[in-house]
């Protein structure tokens, strides 16, 4: 994992949220290992169904732990980002 040394690195232990935008493999893979090695405090999700098998493990999941797990929709905003629709996940952030 490459992201492990780079955020140890820059003090980062723990991630605040983790933004699952869709079910592709490259996107979803190493989902596991992020949760084990940082802890985050939720996973937010979309409603879009996927036919990803890898994906739907990860919200059976997630649906265990209701407490760290936020699906958002149109209009949401998650960390200053602002979700437009469940197949076009375009990001921005205001101020910065």
């Amino acid at each position: 994992m490459l992201v492990k040394p780079f955020l140890h690195s820059h003090g980062v232990d723990r991630l605040r949220g983790v933004v699952l935008t869709h079910g592709d493999i490259s996107h979803v893979e190493g989902y596991a290992r992020l949760v084990k090695e940082f802890d985050p405090e939720v996973t937010y999700t979309s409603a879009a169904r996927s036919r990803s098998k890898v994906y739907r493990e990860i919200l059976k999941g997630l649906k265990t732990d209701t407490n760290r797990w936020r699906v958002v929709a149109a209009g949401d905003q998650v960390c200053r980002l602002e979700y437009f629709a469940s197949e076009d996940w375009r990001g921005f952030c205001e101020g910065g």
